[in-house]
């Protein structure tokens, strides 16, 4: 299963959890077979079993966040170090970025070129460089269509989305809504799998 996917899934069982709590707290309030003081303490009872489940849901999605960060920095540090030993893939980037400085280099051709190196933001870096130079419209297209580097944001946006979620850990279980559920959810849509940012958000 992707981090994507995985946190999606403990946001959706963390919704049943408060929306079963609901069911069960609204059942016993509105019951008929129990005192006063009876309907209280089971709605105490409640609250309690619920709390804690709540608080443990958000736990394991915060531990699912967690391992997915790890791996996604891991992921860019391959991207960024990983073909440096590579002498092939190096011999093959100098080459491109070589014939990239030419203005004669055909649009398609400088595409292909381009899109073979677009995992790896050290290249992407190289090619902005080499193309920045330029001025022509092959160069020029070639540099708007080139991935930005949006790690830092990336990095941001979800660690905005963990200090939110271990800021609701321990919120009262009967002030939570489906609104706060789906906006996280909505958030995640703006990720890839691996959680990292879609390119135009």
């Amino acid at each position: 299963m992707t981090a994507k996917k995985e946190i999606i899934q403990k946001i959706t069982t963390t919704d049943l959890i408060i929306k079963e709590f609901q069911e069960k707290y609204k059942a016993i309030a509105e019951s008929q077979e129990f005192s006063a003081i009876g309907i209280e303490n089971r709605l105490q009872a409640i609250r309690n079993e619920y709390q804690e489940k709540y608080s443990v849901a958000v736990g394991s999605i915060l531990t699912a966040l967690d391992t997915a960060l790890t791996q996604l920095e891991k992921s860019w540090k391959k991207s960024t170090i990983g073909n440096l030993d590579n002498a092939g893939y190096q011999a093959g980037l100098q080459t491109a970025l070589l014939m990239l400085k030419s203005p004669e280099i055909a649009l398609e051709d400088a595409q292909n070129l381009v899109s073979h190196y677009v995992d790896d933001y050290s290249a992407i870096g190289a090619i902005r460089g080499v193309l920045s130079g330029r001025e022509d419209e092959t160069a020029q297209s070639i540099l708007n269509s080139l991935p930005r580097d949006n790690r830092q944001r990336n990095r941001e946006l979800l660690n905005k989305f963990k200090v939110s979620l271990e800021s609701s850990q321990n919120n009262n279980i009967e002030h939570l809504s489906e609104f706060q559920f789906f906006g996280w959810l909505q958030f995640m849509e703006h990720f890839e799998d691996d959680l990292t940012l879609e390119v135009d958000w």
